[in-house]
This record gives C-alpha cells, sequence and structure tokens, in this order.
C-alpha cells in the first residue's frame, strides 16, 4: 500500500487523552491511496485498485512530546 498526500493539506485535530481533549494528530481527507491485496502462494493479485479523497493520519511527534 502507497499513500500520498501534501503536508499543507493537514490539521491538528483533537483526541482524548487523561479524560481530557488535547491536539494529538494530524489528518486530512485529501489523501491518495494505491492498494494491492497479493496471494503469495500463488503469486497472483487478488485486488489492486486506487482510492481518493482518503482519510491520511499521522500522529508520531505529537504522541511523542505528550508523552514526556
Amino acid at each position: 500500500m502507497k499513500t500520498r498526500t501534501l503536508s499543507e493539506n493537514f490539521m491538528l485535530l483533537n483526541g482524548p487523552r487523561d479524560g481530557k481533549m488535547i491536539p494529538l494528530v494530524q489528518e486530512n481527507l485529501q489523501g491518495e491511496v494505491d492498494v494491492m491485496l497479493i496471494d503469495k502462494k500463488h503469486n497472483t493479485t487478488i485486488f489492486k485498485d486506487k482510492g481518493f479523497c482518503t482519510g491520511i493520519e499521522y500522529g508520531g511527534k505529537q504522541m511523542m512530546v505528550l508523552d514526556r
């Protein structure tokens, strides 16, 4: 699976943490995704498609800052 999006399309959204809603995750709904499902045993493609207007989430940096 491959995803594509532009960094300027992300928005910092709140999520629950310790009973409060605090900024946690960057998300957007303007991503693209390529999906391919392969049967490795028979070396055949089961499913292959492209999605547009997909939700993409990036939260690693925010979560590390909040854990300190």
